[in-house]
């Protein structure tokens, strides 16, 4: 998107309408707004300061504030005599639902230093009927930042700090909740970090603020997490110790990235109201709205997880596998590290070979047979996937080369669904490469290549970032030998009952195992062996979000297939309401101890009970009142209001019926907030 201006900007008042979605401009201020959330910008230094923040009730979560809402490290903000802003356009724009935005109006205001030349878009993104705005900026600059960007033996004369967005808060609202988000999982178990005492300055992707009523706003950051920033601000957020503005700091572009002429856009800001308990059903309706993945779902095989696959692979490997994958209900066949004429990802990483053309095509033992494996796959129903690492090692300037490797596969063999690995985002023009790769792709095959994004390593896009190109490959957890971090159904339920608060786990992949090749003395310091728990279990725990069997199924005795062909027929079956509604964490948090779940207000309730847990009662309110449920898979009994789960370390799948005994799909559930126990955060 350019940031140029018309010839000749309008600045003339008006007002602009489109379905709930107004721009109100009078010449010294914009108001933008929809019929859930109305902002007031006061335009007079020549770029916007916020002085109202109010819901579609008309409640004031915004102060005047006493500075731009945004900044850029280095560069002359607005509101220096002796530096003059000068405001040049202002404009809003309508753009239909695509493959990577929902349907939403884009008002943009045209801004320019003159001293420096520099020249400003700043863009509000509104939605229809939902209550949050987000905001980006790109500029174009004829001067470097005048600052210093090294810390090497300097005493900082200023803070070096470019704001994304800014709100000062009214009266009696304050910041209650960071939750800062961890990549990188080959490294940590512990993808959710929330912080309850919110110090001037925090870390994360997110920032509540609430008054003593528990409505508010916040803040969400789409960009990766904190720790893989390449931001040299020393935090995410920061409140002012005078005023108590909040600021959304960190753009995603360094100072020493700016290039004459050259434009730089920052990552989306994203601002929410809220009534009281309705924050986190608005983040996740946001990024349901705002990142269509109805493509990316898929119950895929990923062979790597056998733990030998590289010398397992040959052509007749490949065929039984296929087979197998079929039969076990798998959509997606996806051939890992190894299938490349350039053998494997540590030439890449360790070696840091230069990459050509040549190192991906197809290995000598592949090349005659993949065509046949290829209509293989179409003959059993399993469509076939390959695993992909760009080049990181020069920051993805051969993105081209790449995206017509890539497209060969798709046209030549009909491969839509890569898994992107490898990946280190570590200059604002890798990732910029990076993104025209995946855009390019999805653009170019009408959405019909998606991406499997690795956040197991490296500088990566995380969870709210990169969202409209495929889905998240959240772990690499193994069961046959001692690792950093092995497989265990208790840390993997962990891992998504967290993210599940904050994240749509209909936009994860979680791996599912297999328990015949554990390595008992792989788990010596852990409390129990992850066999405590069926493999049933191990299964159930991916049901709510996209299963990934990380296996090679062919290796399975026939019991273990009939069990994963089970629930994941089940899975597909339901997927299409299930995926319709909102998915929540139930229960307690899973510790080895907890009766703990999932609830999804379409009608479906998934829980666990966990091997030390010594109730087996889940007591929701008001459960059972309107409509009865039925088991679909394990075992429990449903009577009360109650759900009665008789043997530790088991699973039940519950479905919501009306009194015909049909499934009922639920609306707008009045009890969804008690069954999920999010009236508060």
């Amino acid at each position: 998107m350019s940031s140029e201006p018309p010839e000749s900007g309008d600045l003339r008042p008006r007002t602009l309408v489109w379905k709930d979605v107004r721009l109100d401009y009078d010449g010294r201020s914009l108001t933008v707004s929809n019929s859930r959330i109305r902002r007031v910008f006061d335009l007079s230094d020549g770029a916007p300061r916020t002085i109202s923040l109010c819901d579609g009730e008309g409640r004031q979560f915004a102060a005047p504030g006493a500075v731009c809402d945004f900044s850029f490290a280095g560069l002359t903000p607005p509101g220096r005599p002796e530096t003059p802003w000068r405001l040049l356009d202002v404009s809003m724009k309508v753009h239909r639902k695509s493959i990577f935005d929902g349907a939403h109006a884009a008002v943009s205001l045209t801004m320019e230093e003159p001293v420096g030349g520099t020249r400003w878009v700043r863009r509000y993104f509104i939605y229809p009927e939902l209550a949050a705005m987000g905001t980006e900026c790109s500029i174009r600059s004829k001067v470097m930042p005048n600052c210093f960007w090294s810390f090497r033996g300097l005493r900082m004369p200023a803070r070096l700090e470019s704001v994304g967005d800014a709100v000062r808060p009214a009266p009696g609202i304050r910041p209650v909740r960071a939750v800062a988000f961890c990549g990188r999982t080959d490294f940590s178990s512990v993808q959710v970090r929330e912080t309850d005492t919110v110090r001037a300055e925090e870390n994360g992707n997110l920032l509540f603020c609430r008054g003593r009523d528990g409505a508010g706003f916040f803040f969400l950051q789409e960009a990766m997490p904190s720790a893989e920033r390449r931001d040299p601000e020393l935090c995410d957020f920061r409140i002012d110790g005078e005023d108590g503005t909040v600021f959304s700091c960190t753009w995603g572009v360094e100072p020493r990235d700016l290039r004459a002429e050259q434009e730089w856009t920052s990552f989306r800001h994203v601002l929410f109201v809220h009534p009281r308990g309705e924050e986190l059903r608005l983040l996740r309706r946001y990024l349901a709205v705002r990142f269509d993945q109805s493509r990316f779902h898929s119950v895929m095989v990923n062979p790597w997880g056998c733990g030998r696959f590289p010398e397992l692979l040959d052509g007749d490997f490949l065929r039984r596998e296929v087979r197998a994958a079929a039969e076990v209900g798998a959509t997606h066949y996806q051939i890992d590290d190894g299938w490349q004429k350039g053998r494997s990802l540590a030439e890449l990483l360790v070696r840091n070979r230069h990459i050509t053309r040549d190192f991906w095509q197809l290995s000598d033992e592949l090349r005659p047979v993949f065509a046949d494996l290829v209509a293989l796959c179409r003959d059993v129903g399993v469509s076939p996937a390959l695993w992909f690492a760009p080049s990181v090692n020069c920051d993805y300037r051969d993105w081209r080369t790449s995206a017509e490797i890539l497209w060969d596969f798709y046209t030549r063999y009909g491969i839509g669904a890569f898994k992107i690995d490898g990946v280190m985002m570590r200059t604002a023009e890798a990732e910029k490469n990076l993104r025209s790769l995946l855009r390019t792709l999805r653009t170019r095959s009408r959405g019909r290549i998606c991406f499997n994004l690795d956040t197991t390593s490296g500088q990566r896009a995380g969870y709210f970032s990169f969202l409209e190109y495929g889905n998240v490959f959240l772990e690499n957890r193994y069961v046959h030998a001692l690792r950093r971090h092995n497989y265990h159904p208790e840390n993997t339920l962990r891992s998504l009952w967290r993210l599940a608060k904050y994240v749509r786990t209909q936009a994860l992949q979680i791996e599912v195992p297999w328990p015949g090749i554990v390595d008992a003395g792989a788990y010596r310091d852990f409390p129990c062996d992850p066999r405590a728990y069926p493999f049933d279990y191990w299964a159930a725990i991916s049901l709510f979000a996209n299963p990934l069997l990380w296996m090679a199924p062919s290796l399975l005795p026939p019991g273990d297939r009939g069990t994963l062909r089970g629930l994941m027929k089940l899975h597909l079956e339901i997927r299409g309401r299930l995926f319709s509604g909102d998915i929540s964490p139930v229960g307690m948090e899973p510790d080895g101890a907890a009766l703990t779940g999932f609830f999804a207000d379409s009608g479906y309730l998934l829980l666990f009970r966990e091997r030390n847990e010594k109730t087996g009662v889940f007591d929701p309110p008001d459960f059972s009142t309107d409509f009865p449920w039925r088991v679909l898979a394990g075992k429990a009994d449903v009577r009360g209001g109650r759900v009665f789960i008789p043997e530790k370390a088991s699973f039940v799948l519950l479905e919501r019926q009306d009194r015909g005994g049909h499934a009922k799909k639920a609306g707008n559930c009045e009890k969804t907030a008690a069954i999920t126990g999010e009236n508060t955060i």
